[in-house]
Formats: structure tokens, C-alpha cells, sequence
């Protein structure tokens, strides 16, 4: 749910991706594959505690110039 809520705000992929495999399949390709261990645990911890699903954290986001939440 993080990951495909927040890969969505990034823009990393587009509104058809509206499937959890269609976004799984367009980051593979996306993201370099020595981060990809590491990438869903990040992702999930970030969406947890900082880019919420109802109230994200945009003012203590590291990441926040690259998202669509803001707006």
C-alpha cells in the first residue's frame, strides 16, 4: 500500500498503473537494481511515518521537491 500510494506521488508511474503488479513491473525498471533489496522496506517506512496516507509529513519530507503530494 505505501509503495504503490507514494511511487504515485513521486510520478514514477502513471494513473493507468492502477494495480499493485503494473507498479511493481514499471519500478523494477526504474529504480537500479542494487537498490532493489533495500527500496520496499525504505518505502514502506517512509510511507508510514512521513508521507502518510491522509496527512503526509511534506515539511520534514527529504524527498518532498521530487512529489506530487505536496500540491
Amino acid at each position: 500500500t505505501h509503495v504503490f500510494r507514494n511511487a504515485h506521488r513521486y510520478g514514477w508511474v502513471d494513473a493507468s498503473d492502477n494495480t499493485p503488479e503494473k507498479v511493481e513491473e514499471k519500478l523494477i525498471k526504474k529504480i537500479p537494481r542494487k537498490y532493489h533489496p533495500i527500496v520496499n522496506h525504505v518505502m514502506v517506512l517512509h510511507g508510514r511515518y512521513v508521507c502518510k496516507a491522509l496527512k503526509p509529513d511534506c515539511a520534514n519530507c527529504p524527498v518532498a521537491k521530487y512529489c506530487n503530494a505536496k500540491q
